[in-house]
């Protein structure tokens, strides 16, 4: 598997301290390096960025069944709670 250099961006790495000036490096889908000059088979300039991996948007909305807002509105307080049981247990795992 090649490994794909992040040239020149800016690393979040998420102690709270402030961005700094860093490349990154990848291979097979891990970071396996961050640093400055390092090298890699295919380079990736990101001058002026923060590369930012691993969002996926995964959450659901399991209390609601329906885009009806009138029906929603005129729903029991309750009731969407026992909706979110049914649809969590037609979630896959």
């Amino acid at each position: 598997m090649a490994r794909i250099l992040f040239s020149g961006g800016r690393v979040f790495d998420g102690t709270g301290a402030a961005l700094r000036s860093a490349d990154v490096v990848v291979e097979d889908g891990r970071f396996v390096a961050v640093g400055s000059g390092l090298d890699g088979d295919n380079v990736v300039d990101v001058a002026g960025r923060t590369p930012l991996p691993g969002l996926i948007d995964c959450h659901a909305h399991v209390m609601l069944d329906h885009l009806d807002m009138w029906r929603h509105v005129n729903t029991p307080f309750s009731f969407p709670f026992y909706r979110a049981i049914h649809n969590l247990g037609a979630t896959p795992p």
